[in-house]
């Protein structure tokens, strides 16, 4: 009997060590105030999620094949990276490499991966609730902390974003999803005011799904059914994007909203928005494999780009953004998958693909689970939206943090209980 009391104490105490390591590590990769190396990449989180790499491993060969998946497709793309640039200085012999711009996007990857490792390994010890609010927690320590590059609207660059995801796991934990709901319409409201129109769109767009999904039976899953579910939330989507486009054009969401909108409308509103997309799709269709990690364009790329950019609008390819961001010293096209491609090539486009199927399939699955609370369909949103809109630098962790919530809902059968509420418990 004492020696079955001492195991169990003994058992007890490990479990509570390893959460509370799990959730300092997950607390620490947010925050780039401090990079002991000198990286931003290789912040305190992830140099300690290197030192425990044994045990992350560990906890990536249990937590099933589509986690070894998304880790194997990240190896790959680090792998290959050499060969993509090879390649894309065999095909212009003007094209150069940055070596430190190399180095950097490498090492994003790579801290990627151990991000990857460690909410595989956090989540088999934690609430994924508890994961998120630790998470979200560090990310507003990095905005105070002076971890990221400064800004007249921290609100826009990363301040919505954690707090949308520490308010939702927070209520995630209550029985209703009325006060979710609720604070989803005031931050669209929060958002718009402070000119944060991509937050307002999946805040807004959220709180439909969330309203959606409260009448939505439970239902076996099949993969007709998640096709289908999959197009209906993509309809959401879309009647919620119409319906806050006409609600910005007749001025109702105020005069500046409504200029901007309406200047935007001439065109296709979301690639005005974001006309990266145009050069990105005519530097894809110039060279498919990609231009390698650090690659400093040569005039022929330049080329490619402001032709593409300039055909969509001929005040775009003299601006300043365009000449100094896109087209500077380098090519970012201010998109995890374009950066992706950009750097890694193909398995930087599979990879990129790969995340964007695990978060849609996991948003149906959650809904016919009748697991699709707002805080699930926030991060499936806004990881999408990052996957197609937002820069690799610093939206991939939030991306892999998106596809975690949805991994864990896809594996919700390893769970006793919901992946989302009290005693998540792998069996």
């Amino acid at each position: 009997m004492t020696t079955q009391l001492v195991d169990s104490n003994r058992r007890l105490v490990t479990g509570r060590a390893q959460r509370g390591l799990a959730l300092l590590v997950v607390l620490l990769l947010p925050i780039r105030a401090f990079a002991p190396l000198g990286s931003v990449s290789l912040d305190a989180g992830v140099l300690l999620g290197i030192l425990l790499l044994p045990v992350l491993l560990k906890a990536l060969f249990s937590s099933g094949r589509l986690w070894l998946a998304t880790a194997a497709l990240m190896l790959a793309a680090l792998v290959l990276f050499p060969v993509v640039s090879f390649l894309s200085l065999a095909a212009d012999p003007l094209r150069a490499i940055d070596a430190t711009l190399q180095r950097g996007t490498v090492l994003q990857l790579v801290a990627g991966l151990i991000m990857l490792l460690v909410f595989a390994w956090a989540a088999k010890h934690v609430r994924i609730s508890s994961l998120l609010v630790t998470y979200a927690v560090g990310a507003i320590l990095n905005m105070v902390l002076g971890g990221t590059p400064p800004s007249d609207n921290p609100w826009k660059v990363g301040l919505a974003w954690a707090i949308t995801v520490l308010l939702l796991a927070v209520a995630s934990r209550l029985p209703k999803t009325q006060l979710a709901i609720l604070i989803l319409i005031g931050l669209t409201v929060v958002s718009l005011a402070l000119d944060s129109r991509s937050v307002a769109l999946f805040t807004a767009v959220t709180a439909v799904a969330a309203g959606y999904a409260a009448i939505v039976r439970r239902s076996t899953i099949t993969r007709l059914r998640v096709l289908f579910t999959a197009i209906g939330l993509t309809l959401v989507v879309l009647a919620t994007f119409v319906l806050g486009s006409l609600l910005a054009t007749s001025g109702v969401l105020g005069t500046a909203v409504q200029s901007r909108t309406q200047f935007q409308s001439a065109v296709s509103l979301i690639q005005a928005a974001r006309p990266e997309s145009t050069a990105t799709f005519a530097l894809f269709f110039a060279q498919p494999l990609g231009y390698g990690a650090g690659l400093i364009p040569s005039p022929a790329d330049l080329s490619v780009a402001t032709t593409a950019l300039y055909d969509f609008d001929p005040n775009l390819a003299n601006s300043s953004y365009i000449n100094g961001y896109l087209l500077g010293n380098h090519i970012e096209v201010h998109s995890v998958a374009g950066d992706l491609w950009l750097s890694f090539g193909l398995p930087g486009l599979a990879l990129a693909v790969l995340f964007f199927v695990l978060i849609s399939r996991g948003m149906s699955l959650a809904f016919m689970q009748r697991r699709a609370t707002p805080l699930v369909l926030f991060l499936g949103f806004s990881g999408i939206w990052d996957i197609l809109f937002s820069p690799l630098y610093s939206n991939l962790g939030m991306v892999l943090l998106s596809v975690c919530v949805m991994l864990a809902v896809h594996r919700s059968d390893e769970y006793r209980s919901s992946p989302l509420g009290d005693g998540v418990v792998s069996r």
